[in-house]
């Protein structure tokens, strides 16, 4: 898998004249994320993104967190949500966050999750299920840029 850096990122966001890249997030400032939950940390990144640019006339609503406590553990046990009323949150269809989702639903059983495919269930299900996408193979970095330089075309043209 090739290494893409802040630095490939902030690139895009200089050298692309579509404006959606300007919105794009720093990612040096996004919150560190906590435990094996990369996924649903950077999913947490693109569903931000998409809340941020979204038309004042959008019903698109606030993701859940990447997890419940997002980059420490609960300071003590009263602030922690035993499995069993997890559960039945879960069991009413609510969700503390999109790694208890896709416990829920299976992606996965501690928290990391190692295929886009099952990120893009995630991102495609979550409650409300307002998100859609695809998931791209990328032979290299500079094959990344490319591919992401093409679909912002694409976006463009749709406009």
């Amino acid at each position: 898998m090739p290494t893409i850096t802040v630095d490939d990122v902030s690139v895009i966001r200089q050298q692309s004249d579509y404006v959606g890249t300007r919105d794009l997030p720093d990612l040096a400032s996004h919150p560190s994320q906590r435990g094996p939950s990369c996924g649903f940390s950077a999913l947490d990144f693109v569903f931000g993104y998409w809340y941020k640019v979204r038309p004042p006339s959008s019903p698109l609503v606030q993701s859940l967190p990447p997890r419940t406590h997002r980059t420490v553990a609960a300071a003590d046990s009263a602030q922690k949500i035993s499995k069993e009323a997890k559960q039945k949150l879960a069991d009413s269809g609510v969700y503390t966050s999109l790694r208890h989702y896709a416990k829920v639903r299976g992606y996965t059983n501690v928290g990391s999750v190692f295929s886009a495919e099952n990120l893009l269930l995630v991102a495609k299900q979550v409650p409300p299920a307002q998100y859609d996408g695809q998931v791209l193979t990328v032979r290299d970095r500079d094959n990344f840029v490319a591919q992401v330089e093409t679909r912002l075309a694409k976006v463009r043209t749709s406009r």
